[in-house]
């Protein structure tokens, strides 16, 4: 021990550990039409409400069923997320998406361009 220090007196902590359910989401609409999901290690993702489509922005790292979730507050209408960046919390259900590539072309086929388009799958 340096000179003017001295040892502090012992400390104890306790502390519990609860287990959580991995796979369970809660949810609240924080706008009309927007609704924030978190998962089980608190990760948020937001369902947007459009006119013929839902946007999932960003879709958690949980292992519940996540499309199943959503599906309550959907009503049918197909769901398109958009990853805001690809960190693990951020793209960690991706699985539950499918990606279809959709090839676009100007009519007299000079300019062309290739779009991938992410939807929950059915």
């Amino acid at each position: 021990m340096g000179e003017g220090h001295t040892n502090s007196a012992i400390a104890n902590f306790q502390f519990v550990v609860e287990r959580r359910d991995r796979t369970a989401y809660v949810s609240e609409e924080i706008l009309p039409g927007v609704r924030m999901i978190r998962d089980s290690d608190n990760d948020k993702m937001f369902l947007v409400q459009g006119e013929k489509a839902f946007a999932l922005i960003d879709s958690g790292q949980g292992t519940g069923k996540l499309r199943d979730y959503l599906a309550q507050y959907t009503g049918g209408l197909p769901i398109v997320p958009i990853f805001t960046h690809s960190h693990g919390d951020h793209i960690g259900q991706a699985d539950q998406s499918t990606a279809v590539t959709i090839h676009v072309a100007s009519p007299d086929g000079s300019q062309a361009a290739d779009y991938v388009v992410t939807v929950m799958k059915p």
